[in-house]
């Protein structure tokens, strides 16, 4: 009797403890879930802050999980642009409205391609950190680039936003390891008016490293061709990047633009069409590689500087057809050894052999060219 008594008791107290320990086992649980809950929801929170920090857009990275090291304001008179620089060196512009202009002087770049050394004369408010910026996103909403915005930083790619109407290759003075860009549909132009004693600004300056220019295809304004700029008919090509070695004109095209190949120190071959008739001043300035060049036969003037610089260029015939060769058209060839001018040339512009100390004008006899040539104490020889 005692035996089964006893037996009862132990029974009652193994139930009895195992309440205990499943009752402290589900508060442990309970517990549990509570500070699971609690820590899900703290990281919700964090993401969604980032979520709203790093608003998703067709132009702008879905989200970027950099550090932000440096932020501030950019806008002009009082508009909300905002800049903030992310630690993997991504520079984002948001908010609505026009951005400062961030002036540079002209004079201090050079030609139209700009200075190897970097300008000094920088004013943005991340200058500090130009050699930490690697890519700039702007913002839908952002209507204007401010003047030398992201002038000698190291960026490799910048993405513009639908609604900026202008875009000036001048906010990226000396960018020298940018490679690609992309006009947006909503780019209308592209350089500021120059003034009435300059034909046109160059497009590019000093972005050494470019190798394409992209554009929407429902830009009606421009257009692009294996990353060559053209109008958006391609009657007119006009802006050749620098990195480019060779380039097929399309048949469409009846001018090349002012500075269009301006320091293409890579570029080896041209193929141009019987359609252009027409090639601006410093066209083809500092294209050192060219030993010769083919000038379409419509061709009736060679302007000013349009092939200034081309170091080795050493023999050049001048199309029948030509009537003027303009200021400094040829300065500074110094291996320039031979220019077959012809009898229709009737007029040559000051320096525009200068520094040719190797060169020989090939002329008919009578002609302007063989006139010119005495005069200047120039080689000659007469042919015909």
């Amino acid at each position: 009797m005692k035996r089964i008594i006893i037996g009862i008791v132990a029974l009652v107290m193994a139930l009895s403890s195992t309440g205990c320990s499943e009752a402290k086992l589900s508060s442990e649980v309970d517990n549990s879930r509570i500070e699971n809950s609690k820590t899900s929801s703290d990281s919700e929170a964090v993401l969604d802050t980032s979520s709203e920090e790093e608003t998703s857009r067709d132009n702008e990275p879905q989200l970027n999980n950099s550090k932000v090291i440096a932020s501030g304001d950019c806008g002009e008179n009082g508009d909300n642009v905002k800049w903030k620089l992310h630690e993997d060196g991504l520079l984002v512009i948001e908010g609505s409205g026009k951005m400062k202009d961030y002036p540079i002087d002209r004079g201090a770049i050079g030609g139209g391609w700009g200075n190897s050394e970097k300008n000094n004369v920088d004013t943005t408010p991340w200058r500090d950190y130009n050699e930490k910026i690697k890519s700039v996103v702007v913002s839908d909403g952002v209507i204007h680039l401010g003047q030398g915005s992201f002038s000698n930083t190291n960026i490799e790619s910048l993405v513009l936003p639908n609604g900026l109407d202008s875009f000036n290759f001048f906010s990226l003075v000396n960018c020298e390891t940018l490679k690609t860009i992309k006009l947006s549909k909503s780019i209308r132009n592209i350089v500021e008016d120059a003034p009435n004693e300059v034909d046109e600004y160059p497009i590019l300056y000093g972005q050494r490293g470019l190798e394409y220019i992209d554009v929407d295809e429902d830009n009606e304004y421009f257009s692009s061709i294996d990353g060559v700029l053209y109008n958006k008919d391609q009657t007119e090509l006009l802006c050749c990047p620098p990195q480019k070695r060779e380039i097929k004109i399309p048949d469409s095209v009846k001018r090349i633009r002012s500075y269009a190949f301006s320091g293409c120190e890579s570029l080896e071959k041209i193929d141009f069409p019987e359609s252009v008739e027409d090639i601006g001043a410093h066209a083809f300035a500092g294209c050192i590689k060219f030993t010769t060049f083919d000038i379409p036969e419509k061709v009736k003037t060679i302007n000013s500087h349009t092939f200034s610089n081309c170091t080795n260029l050493t023999d050049i015939v001048i199309p029948d057809g030509v009537t003027n060769i303009g200021m400094g058209a040829f300065d500074i060839c110094k291996n320039l050894e031979f220019v077959t001018i012809p009898s229709s040339v009737t007029a040559i512009g000051m320096f525009a052999f200068e520094g040719c100390e190797k060169l020989k004008i090939k002329c008919t006899s009578g002609s302007y060219a063989e006139e010119y040539a005495k005069e200047h104490k120039i080689k000659y020889e007469l042919i015909g």
